[in-house]
């Protein structure tokens, strides 16, 4: 092919993780930038080798709590996607010479966490937060087999939409359930062995 191009000026936008009862937990990211640059030849002379941590799946998902509280056996869990949105803005200059953006406004984040549940009490009494804000708390590890982990802190997450689960006697009934973070930043803590 021989065509390079080089952007300038990256910056993450969005951010989204999957976890879902079957494959692997899979990370997109959304770039934004403000300039490239094309080329034939490739800049790159010592490219740095692609990593060998292992990857990970549903049942590296440890120390899963909702409220401090163990949901095995009262809510299972199906899937759950957690995303970061930066609400990032172009913002192009009349007068710069160029289309591409100056630089770009960060706005006011979203962070939310959408997740199925197979239907039971316990998840269907979570449907009534959309009325009352309750607040929940959210935490997980994310463990490899070399034994480094990832632990997940969502300390103020409120309900923001619930389904009224329905469905006939052979139907397989879920609850989707979206959470926003709202007043206090979540963590997540690297920890490399």
């Amino acid at each position: 092919m021989g065509q390079v191009f080089i952007y300038r000026g990256v910056q993450v936008n969005t951010g989204e993780i999957t976890i879902q009862t079957t494959g692997k937990i899979t990370g997109n990211f959304g770039l934004v930038g403000s300039s490239f640059t094309r080329q034939q030849v490739n800049p790159v002379t010592n490219p740095i080798a692609a990593t060998t941590r292992p990857l990970v799946s549903m049942p590296n998902v440890e120390n899963l709590l909702v409220n401090g509280q163990t949901i095995q056996g009262k809510a299972c869990l199906q899937s759950l996607t957690l995303s970061i949105n930066n609400n990032l803005e172009a913002i192009r200059c009349i007068g710069s010479g160029k289309y591409t953006p100056e630089f770009y406004i960060e706005k006011m984040m979203d962070i939310e966490a959408n997740a199925s549940f197979m239907f039971s009490s316990t998840a269907a009494g979570w449907i009534d937060a959309i009325k009352t804000r309750d607040v929940f708390t959210l935490t997980f590890d994310i463990k490899d087999s070399k034994g480094s982990k990832y632990s997940f802190n969502f300390p103020q997450l409120e309900v923001m939409e619930a389904n009224h689960p329905d469905g006939g006697g052979d139907d397989i009934i879920t609850v989707d359930i979206n959470f926003a973070q709202v007043r206090t930043a979540p963590t997540i803590v690297r920890a490399l062995v």
